[in-house]
């Protein structure tokens, strides 16, 4: 199974799960703290000297109180085995220092006067923009102004034919993200079974009227309370569905909060019916029934994200829609095979990204020769400049995302095609006739 936290990321074990990054200062010029401006990570690093690997926070400082700016660059590695408790105070120069005071990881900026600094006439500088605070878990650093964005993680799990086991080992491994920091996770398509028209039927849960009974759907309940559990947004990947009224199957995707409520369903638009000769034929339409909706939906605080399910990415007017309503994220589980996957799973992504300048994660099953579907697997985020920044392999793993807001509007700006459009030349389609309700 592949898991998006959003969701591919290596595992870091830290003593304190989730600590923050608290940004202080000893004087009281201000009640505006100071704060970390830039930032990036490095992971599975070689320290200096040794050939463990390690991972390390790296953050660029700014005073916002004076101007040019006092700044700052601090690295700190964790080797294998060490803890945050090993920063008992570790200073890193220009009046920079991190602590760690048995809840949170401390940073401290010591040794300034209060006051303006001149410039050579000794009149006083203007004062610098306030610059926004960032906090980070473990070594993920994500914004904490409004709106911040999500630390998504993919999960790339291996579905077999027990469902219990399945939704097992789905537990097991959102958990471990949710852990390394993730907050908002996502599974791969069908996740809870293995993959085919054949399978469909026999493992087919009802969820209408909602909230179902356990009998009737043991992966909604478990996708509840797992959401619950590790306090993240989840998205379920996608499920056979059953609908009893109209004797219909679906491939059917669950969004719940953290806590364990139902934010979201999408049922797959556009079934997968291809016939590539001497290569592959399969014909979702065989047993599935379409959905007749779009899905966009808040995930507070960090903004509205749309949902799709594999197929759905080959038809660019769901992501132009779902861009133009203020989406800043597309997610896909999918589940290609071994000839489309190699052909295009990359190529739609980094196209979906580049062509709405938002982020898209595709989060598919970890490839099984001995099943009779194979599926690519290479989870991956890509971000709105059509950048991967993160790809799991064919086996099961989960990879880990930063999503930071600025890099859309960054992005917009230096190519800013949202101002460029002529709709005097063609039609917007995002203003054409939607449906968002089944």
């Amino acid at each position: 199974m592949h898991f998006l936290q959003l969701l591919p990321f290596a595992s870091l074990v830290l003593a304190v799960p989730s600590p923050n990054i608290n940004s202080k200062r000893q004087s009281s010029c201000t009640s505006e703290p100071w704060a970390i401006q830039q930032y990036h990570t490095c992971t599975n690093c070689t320290y200096p000297g040794s050939t463990q690997e390690t991972t390390s926070l790296v953050f660029n400082f700014v005073d916002p109180n004076f101007n040019p700016a006092v700044t700052a660059t601090c690295e700190l590695s964790l080797l294998p085995g060490s803890s945050l408790i090993d920063f008992n105070y570790t200073p890193c120069g220009s009046g920079v220092a991190f602590y760690y005071d048995g809840a949170d990881l401390n940073v401290e900026r010591t040794g300034v006067e209060c006051g303006k600094l001149s410039d050579d006439n000794g009149t006083p500088a203007q004062e610098t923009p306030k610059a926004r605070s960032r906090a980070a878990r473990y070594r993920h650093v994500l914004p904490t102004s409004s709106p911040p964005p999500p630390l998504p993680s993919l999960t790339l799990s291996l579905p077999g034919a027990d469902k219990t086991a399945n939704l097992a080992r789905a537990r097991s491994r959102v958990l471990e993200a949710s852990k390394a920091g993730a907050s908002l996770i996502v599974l791969p398509e069908c996740f809870n079974s293995p993959y085919g028209c054949q399978y469909f039927p026999s493992y087919a849960e009802t969820l209408q009227p909602t909230p179902p009974t356990k009998e009737q759907s043991p992966s909604f309940h478990a996708l509840s309370a797992l959401a619950l559990e590790s306090k993240s947004y989840l998205l379920g990947g996608s499920i056979p569905e059953y609908v009893e009224s109209t004797k219909k199957y679906h491939n059917t995707s669950l969004l719940f909060s953290p806590k364990g409520d139902l934010l979201a369903t999408h049922r797959k638009v556009h079934l997968f019916d291809i016939d590539i000769p001497g290569k592959i034929t399969f014909r979702e339409s065989d047993v599935l029934s379409p959905g007749n909706k779009l899905t966009l939906v808040d995930i507070p605080p960090y903004g509205k994200i749309a949902l799709a399910i594999c197929y759905d990415i080959r038809f660019p007017e769901l992501a132009t829609i779902a861009a133009r309503k203020g989406c800043f994220l597309l997610l896909y589980p999918g589940a290609f095979n071994l000839t489309t996957g190699a052909l295009h799973w990359e190529l739609q992504a980094r196209a979906r990204a580049v062509d709405n300048q938002v982020y898209v994660g595709l989060c598919s099953p970890a490839r099984d020769m001995d099943a009779t579907y194979h599926a690519w697997g290479h989870s991956m985020v890509v971000d709105p400049n059509a950048s991967v920044m993160c790809e799991a392999g064919e086996v099961e793993e989960i990879v880990y995302a930063d999503l930071n807001g600025e890099k859309i509007e960054e992005t917009r700006k230096g190519i800013p095609i949202y101002t460029q459009r002529r709709f005097d030349v063609y039609p917007d389609v995002s203003e054409g006739k939607i449906k968002f309700d089944e």
